[in-house]
C-alpha cells in the first residue's frame, strides 16, 4: 500500500508542475512532456485508485482503463471550460485537469490510508475486470462522439455569396473577396454589409498591385448588402486588394486581400 500511496503523490506532484508551466506560460518544450502525462494518463489514475485502491487489476487491465478514464474526462473537461466565461484555452485547461486530478488523488490517498481499503473492497473477478474494460472504453468513445456531435453543430454557417445570404450580425461592417468564377476574362466578386444599426457613407477601392482597378462610392441602409464583380488584368498570379473606408476616405474601415492563380 506504501507503494501506490507514493505513486499517487508522485501523480500529485506531476500534476501540479504541469498546471503550473500552463499558467506561467513555460516553453513548449518544457510543457509537453507533463502536459502529456496530464492529459492521457493523471486523471484517470486517481480515479481507478480510488475504485481500486488495493489493485486488483493487473498491469495491463489498470492501464487500459485509466488511459480511456482519463481521455473521456479530458473531452469532458473541455466541454465543460468551453462554456465558461474564459473560454477553452491551454492554460484554462491544464488548470482544470490539474484540479480534477489533484482531487481525485486525494481521495484515492484518504481510501488507501490505513486498513480501512482492505476491510471494504472485495477481489474483483476477472470477467468483472473485463467488464469494467469494456464499459470504459465505450464511455470514451460516446463521449468522443458526443464531443465531435457538438463540434459540428455549434460550426458557423457557410456564406452562400451568390444569393448574398450572409450570416447575421449585428453592429458590425462587413466586407468580403472571392474569386469571379463565371468570368472568363478572371475577376473578383466583392460584397460589403452594413449589418450595423444607420445608414452608413463609405468608399470602396480595389487594387492589383499598383494598378487600381476600381473605387466607387456607396451609400448602404442598415442591412443592406453590395455586391460588385471586378475585372482583374494580367496573365501571371496575382493579389488583389479591397479596402473600404468612410466617406473622406481617410479612415480604413475594412481591408481585404485575394491571392489569386491564373
Amino acid at each position: 500500500m506504501n507503494g501506490r500511496r507514493a505513486s499517487l503523490w508522485a501523480a500529485s506532484a506531476i500534476a501540479l508542475v504541469a498546471a503550473l508551466l500552463s499558467v506561467v506560460g513555460a516553453p513548449s518544450w518544457l510543457r509537453l512532456p507533463f502536459g502529456l502525462l496530464l492529459v492521457v494518463l493523471l486523471p484517470g489514475y486517481g480515479l481507478v485508485s480510488i475504485i481500486d485502491p488495493r489493485g486488483h487489476f493487473d498491469r495491463l487491465e489498470r492501464f487500459a482503463i485509466v488511459l480511456g478514464t482519463s481521455l473521456a474526462l479530458t473531452i469532458l473537461v473541455g466541454l465543460v471550460v468551453a462554456q465558461l466565461p474564459t473560454g477553452l484555452n491551454t492554460t484554462s485547461w491544464a488548470a482544470s485537469l490539474g484540479g480534477l486530478t489533484l482531487v481525485a488523488n486525494a481521495v484515492a490517498l484518504r481510501r488507501c490510508k490505513g486498513g480501512e481499503a482492505q476491510s471494504r473492497v472485495r477481489h474483483v473477478p476477472p470477467l468483472k475486470q473485463s467488464i469494467a474494460v469494456a464499459l470504459v472504453a465505450i464511455g470514451f468513445y460516446a463521449v468522443l462522439g458526443l464531443a465531435l456531435w457538438i463540434t459540428s453543430a455549434s460550426a458557423p454557417p457557410a456564406v452562400d455569396v451568390s444569393s448574398s445570404a450572409v450570416p447575421e450580425t449585428a453592429n458590425v461592417l462587413q466586407l468580403w473577396m472571392l474569386p469571379d468564377t463565371g468570368s472568363p476574362a478572371g475577376g473578383v466578386r466583392i460584397g460589403v454589409r452594413n449589418a450595423t444599426s444607420s445608414t452608413g457613407n463609405y468608399r470602396l477601392r480595389v487594387t492589383q498591385g499598383s494598378q487600381l482597378l476600381h473605387e466607387s462610392s456607396l451609400r448602404l441602409s442598415p442591412g443592406e448588402i453590395r455586391i460588385l464583380s471586378v475585372q482583374s488584368s494580367g496573365d501571371a498570379n496575382y493579389i488583389v486588394e479591397a479596402v473600404l473606408s468612410d466617406a473622406s476616405g481617410d479612415t480604413q474601415l475594412r481591408r481585404v486581400t485575394l491571392w489569386l492563380e491564373r
